[in-house]
């Protein structure tokens, strides 16, 4: 469901969620109050939700309008390139 990794092996992290929600993947109907288990060994985003529940959550889609670019990867990029 998603990319797994740890911050320089320190701090486990969830990382690249983002396309599988844009692709209206199971992960998209996840909402504010949701149990998650995130297993980092075996790289998986558990749900600890009654499943007939969740499928009957819908996709809730936010109102990208206004996001506007260069705060995003344009930032990160800005402040790499100093280094």
């Amino acid at each position: 469901m998603s990319l797994m990794t740890g911050a320089l092996g320190k701090v486990p992290i969830a990382i690249c969620v983002t396309p599988e929600v844009l692709d209206n993947r199971p992960i998209a109907c996840f909402q504010n109050g949701d149990i998650v288990f995130f297993d980092v060994s075996g790289s998986k985003i558990i749900l600890l939700e009654d499943l007939e529940k969740f499928n009957t959550q819908t996709i809730i889609f936010l109102d990208r309008s206004k996001n506007k670019p260069g705060v995003g990867c344009e930032l990160f990029h800005i402040f790499l390139s100093i280094l």
